[in-house]
């Protein structure tokens, strides 16, 4: 998981063991009565004489109390969940703990056990008020949903909803039940999807981008991430939810922790490619030079063709913004971009609307012989790029008001002198 755990589980349960026998070195644990080493001795012999042990002191010890089964253990613990007493409740929790840690047959039992899960799900109702109760059941979940079999158990027993109760700003327990609501997502994709959409669980977790913490938002947004691949209506929702938008390019902006920044540029396209007005609000929350900015720091060239996917989604709504010099300037260098194919096409598709209905935008990239750039890659690119060849005629057409032709036959002309020579 991304999230370090902020709260660890109290090791102070009285049934706790240590676990290290025979942890000492084999010389320390007994002594040979066999060794015929003697030590020499100076002097009477009987005064170094030591009395014979007495039987009883040779008698191995009584062995230990058999280890209960689980299932004994399990019994026990359903009584011990269903008292009034919340320390007497806390302890029960804490028990179940460490026979999910134990792992093997003790950690089995549990999963296995939908009766013991059910109550410990409903101890989150019962003792919502006891905060260091919930955030004994979140843990113990947390650590559960790290397996297939325990996120298989918390789902069958209805856990999506009882975690998403739980789920809100100021609750300490907050990281470790999305870190389980993420898990169901990695794991049971639809089925947990659904279950959170069904349970209105999605504006919960747009309300927990608030927070100022890059782990926890980085859970969050790749919940919203897959929630829209795996849920219709949840798809829809986050691409018309505006505080969603706004709170995303807010962190795109202000962040600098990679693995958050890759996670919402793998979102933003697919926001920009919902409704034309979402577009224009987008636009509105100044998302073009958000991913311009983004664009020009970035080093991951994954980050980078998200974000110019994102921007060609948008570019249809920007065809008579102002002020994009900056951004046309760069775009205008990617058709450079040497072994990044993609690059180029979502630039071309991206530089085609914005100078569509623009007459300042024309200009500037003519200025910046972007159209002879431009030539001189199409003639290089002929033999394999279908979609490139046919972005870059369609760009060269896009204005009768400016003579390409010149430039056209001046780049064909030279690049066929070269290759004769």
């Amino acid at each position: 998981m991304w999230l370090e755990d902020s709260y660890t589980m109290s090791n102070s349960c009285p049934s706790q063991r240590d676990s290290g026998f025979n942890s000492r070195p084999a010389s320390l644990r007994s002594v040979d009565s066999s060794s015929t080493g003697a030590p020499m001795h100076h002097g009477s012999m009987h005064s170094y004489e030591q009395p014979m042990p007495q039987y009883a002191e040779l008698q191995s010890a009584p062995p230990p109390p058999a280890k209960p089964e689980p299932t004994q253990v399990i019994s026990e613990l359903l009584g011990l969940l269903m008292e009034e007493d919340p320390v007497i409740v806390k302890e029960a929790i804490l028990l179940t703990y460490l026979l999910i840690k134990e792992g093997g047959e003790s950690r089995s039992e549990v999963i296995r056990s939908r009766e013991l899960i059910n109550t410990l799900l409903q101890t989150f109702g019962r003792h919502a008020s006891d905060e260091k109760i919930t955030q004994a059941l979140s843990q113990f979940f947390y650590t559960l949903s790290q397996q297939q079999e325990g996120l298989r158990a918390i789902y069958d027993c209805g856990g999506i909803p009882h975690l998403l109760q739980h789920v809100y700003l100021g609750n300490p327990s907050v990281n470790y039940n999305i870190s389980t609501l993420h898990n169901s997502l990695i794991v049971l994709q639809e089925q947990a999807a659904n279950e959170i959409d069904k349970y209105e669980g999605i504006p919960k977790i747009i309300e927990l981008l608030d927070q100022s913490n890059d782990k926890l938002h980085t859970l969050l947004v790749d919940s919203l991430l897959k929630l829209s691949i795996y849920n219709k209506k949840a798809k829809v929702f986050i691409q018309n939810n505006e505080v969603c938008v706004q709170r995303l390019l807010n962190i795109f902006e202000t962040s600098s922790y990679d693995k958050l920044l890759l996670i919402i540029s793998k979102l933003l396209p697919t926001i920009s490619s919902g409704s034309e007005v979402m577009k224009k609000v987008m636009i509105q929350f100044n998302a073009l030079n958000i991913l311009e900015k983004i664009l020009k720091t970035t080093k991951s060239i994954r980050i980078k063709h998200n974000c110019l996917t994102t921007l060609r989604n948008l570019s249809n709504q920007a065809t008579r913004m102002r002020e994009l010099d900056s951004l046309i300037q760069y775009l205008t260098g990617l058709l450079l971009s040497p072994n990044d194919r993609q690059s180029i096409v979502c630039s071309l598709g991206i530089l085609n609307n914005l100078t569509a209905d623009n007459r300042a935008n024309k200009s500037l990239f003519v200025q910046l012989n972007a159209v002879q750039t431009l030539m001189q890659k199409l003639v290089v690119e002929t033999d394999e790029n279908d979609d490139f060849i046919e972005i870059a005629v369609g760009f060269c057409v896009f204005s009768s008001k400016i003579d390409f032709n010149s430039c056209c036959f001046s780049v064909v002309y030279t690049s066929t002198c070269d290759s004769s020579a």
